[in-house]
């Protein structure tokens, strides 16, 4: 019997060091996008460590982040008037809307809305340059996108 409650209790420490460990992986996960998206808003050299770190590190794939990225990294081209920083921003919006086009299109969509919501709701507001901007960055992301015979 005593056996039998030693085996109890270190099956059960077991999972509990499986459990703790499973939270902190996810804890570092989150903590690490939390550190990408800070970077995209941050100053050119943070603006592209972040966007060339989305797209060499693969974050696109995850599901759960990836309109959150997708937003983070046009919104990044629209404060960020860098040319290296938005090279970056560039190649992983083209790989966005290459890989993942119906999370793209929703993002991209969902930020055209909010401008227009804003500028209804607030008629002396001046999101002009901020609809320009997202107008100029998802074109260079349409022309960047085209293959070589399309162009």
């Amino acid at each position: 019997m005593g056996l039998e409650a030693k085996d109890f209790v270190a099956g059960l420490a077991f999972i509990v060091s499986v459990a703790a460990f499973i939270v902190s992986l996810l804890r570092w996960r989150h903590e690490r996008l939390d550190a990408i998206l800070t970077g995209l808003q941050g100053d050119r050299r943070a603006v592209t460590y972040a966007a060339l770190t989305i797209r060499l590190a693969g974050l696109l794939r995850r599901n759960e982040y990836r309109r959150s990225l997708i937003a983070s990294l046009l919104l990044a081209w629209n404060f960020e008037t860098s040319d290296r920083a938005r090279a970056a921003v560039l190649a992983a919006l083209v790989e966005a809307k290459r890989e993942y086009p119906q999370d793209y299109k929703k993002t991209v969509d969902d930020i055209t809305e909010r401008f227009a919501v804003y500028k209804a709701t607030v008629p002396e507001a001046k999101i002009e340059r901020g609809v320009v901007r997202l107008d100029n960055v998802t074109k260079a992301v349409d022309d960047a996108s085209k293959k070589p015979s399309e162009k």
